[in-house]
């Protein structure tokens, strides 16, 4: 995981935040705002954002790219997809 300064992007944030069911109809300066308040954050390809079990003290909004919900097998199967989410989805709390 690699933290981005918000500057860079501000603007594209802030396009997602419009897009987004939950932030969809506010003001342009409250999203401006939002996105002042929020820690821009990149993942590599298979890296986790959040595992089951952990403090659920966090909420992500998909900027760019796409994540996989997975279930891992107590076995050596390979996960289950759960779902597939993109921009302007959603996870946590």
């Amino acid at each position: 995981m690699e933290e981005l300064s918000i500057d860079a992007y501000r603007d594209q944030v802030v396009e997602i935040l419009d897009r987004s069911p939950l932030f969809h109809g506010l003001q342009a300066d409250h999203l401006t705002e939002a996105a002042d308040n929020a820690t821009l954050l990149r993942y590599e390809d298979g890296e986790a954002i959040t595992l089951q079990g952990e403090a659920s003290d966090s909420f992500f909004l998909l900027i760019e790219g796409s994540a996989s919900v997975l279930l891992e097998s107590e076995d050596d199967s390979p996960p289950l997809r759960l779902a597939h989410i993109s921009p302007p989805d959603s996870i946590g709390e």
